[in-house]
């Protein structure tokens, strides 16, 4: 997004954009960090693991990545101090989301600490899909900070379509977007840092992570 990729307090932005042969990295493009905090395909070793470059994404000329959730294909950002966001953070995505099992969740971008017994993320952002109190399947965005968590009452997925949603923590709360419209709030919000690295998934053509509170005319 243009505002975005303006704005003086974003931290990493990824545009999937890199060239094909470029197969183990993708650049981090925003102007504060760029030349640092590029991103790892894959674990490092499973080639398996890494996502799949596509020729076009959302336009054309644009290339896009394809994650598979079921083979763990993910980046991976080294952990630095500046990932650690303890006052407000936003983060924002084009998708274009297709989750098949009940039960499952795509992780958009998660920062959880290496301990395995330390399970509360600095910040997470996901769709989920599972069954409500009447049985029926259900997909939802989430949120996901410290103790803290903030779901939308629904999220509709239709094959194919891009959607931009956005998800904004700080002083007055979480708040999450979806096409630039508010589809859920909560007052809480717990930005606790941690050693982990960031991991990001399940996005198809970019995202940016910035250390300030996003306003919903500038999702």
């Amino acid at each position: 997004s243009y505002q975005l990729r303006r704005d003086p307090s974003l931290i990493v932005y990824y545009l999937f954009d890199d060239r094909l042969d470029e197969e183990d990295r993708v650049k981090n493009r925003s102007g504060a960090s760029a030349g640092r905090l590029d991103a790892q395909m894959g674990n490092g070793t499973d080639v398996s693991t890494r996502p799949v470059r596509m020729p076009s994404g959302r336009w054309p000329a644009q290339r896009a990545l394809r994650f598979d959730a079921s083979r763990y294909q993910h980046l991976r950002v080294e952990h630095a101090n500046e990932l650690n966001i303890t006052q407000a953070v936003t983060v924002a995505a084009w998708i274009r989301p297709a989750i098949a099992l009940m039960g499952s969740e795509a992780v958009f971008v998660t920062k959880r600490p290496r301990e395995a017994d330390e399970t509360e993320p600095n910040y997470e952002f996901g769709l989920m899909r599972r069954a409500d109190d009447s049985g029926k399947a259900r997909c939802a965005l989430y949120f996901h900070c410290g103790e803290h968590r903030v779901e939308t009452a629904d999220f509709v997925v239709i094959p194919g379509r891009w959607m931009h949603v956005a998800a904004s923590a700080g002083a007055e709360g979480i708040q999450l977007f979806v096409d630039g419209e508010v589809a859920a709030s909560r007052g809480e919000v717990d930005l606790v840092p941690n050693d982990g690295d960031l991991l990001i998934g399940q996005i198809d053509i970019e995202i940016g992570i910035k250390c300030h509170v996003m306003s919903p005319c500038l999702v």
